[in-house]
C-alpha cells in the first residue's frame, strides 16, 4: 500500500510539474512574442519618421504618399500594441506634424526613444538625451 502510494505521489508530482513547465513556457513565448510585435511596430514608425524627413523637398510625391501610408499603419500597429507611455510620447510628438524636425520635435524624438528603450528594457535610459541627439541629429 505504502509503495503503491508513493508511486501514485510521484506520478502525480511529474505531471504537476510537466503541466507547470508547459503553463509557463507558453506564458513566456505569449509575452516574447508580443513583445516582438510591439518592438516591430516601433521600429516601423521610426523608420517611416525617418523616412518622411527625407521628403521635405518633394511632399506631394508618390514617394511621400506611400510613406505617409506606411506611418499611418505603424502608428495604428503602436496605439494597439504599444505601452502607454509610448503612445503618449508619440501623441506628443505628433503634435505638430509638419515636415522639418524643429527644435521642440527634436525634443519629443528623443523622449520617444528613450520610452521605447524603457518598455523593451534598455538599460541605462536615464542621462541618455544628449548621446541620442548626438546619434540621432549628428550633434
Amino acid at each position: 500500500m505504502n509503495a503503491l502510494l508513493s508511486q501514485v505521489l510521484v506520478l502525480l508530482g511529474v505531471v504537476l510539474g510537466a503541466t507547470l513547465q508547459h503553463f509557463f513556457s507558453r506564458s513566456a513565448d505569449r509575452a516574447r512574442h508580443e513583445r516582438d510585435l510591439r518592438v516591430g511596430a516601433y521600429v516601423d514608425y521610426l523608420k517611416a519618421v525617418g523616412e518622411s524627413e527625407t521628403t521635405v523637398a518633394n511632399p506631394h510625391s508618390q514617394r511621400s504618399a506611400d510613406i505617409r501610408g506606411r506611418a499611418i499603419f505603424a502608428k495604428a500597429r503602436v496605439c494597439a500594441l504599444g505601452a502607454s507611455p509610448v503612445v503618449v510620447a508619440i501623441a506628443t510628438f505628433e503634435m505638430n506634424p509638419a515636415l522639418g524636425l524643429t527644435e521642440e520635435r527634436r525634443a519629443r524624438l528623443v523622449a520617444l526613444v528613450k520610452a521605447i528603450r524603457t518598455d523593451v528594457g534598455a538599460k541605462g535610459s536615464d542621462a541618455l538625451d544628449a548621446h541620442i541627439a548626438g546619434i540621432l541629429f549628428g550633434q
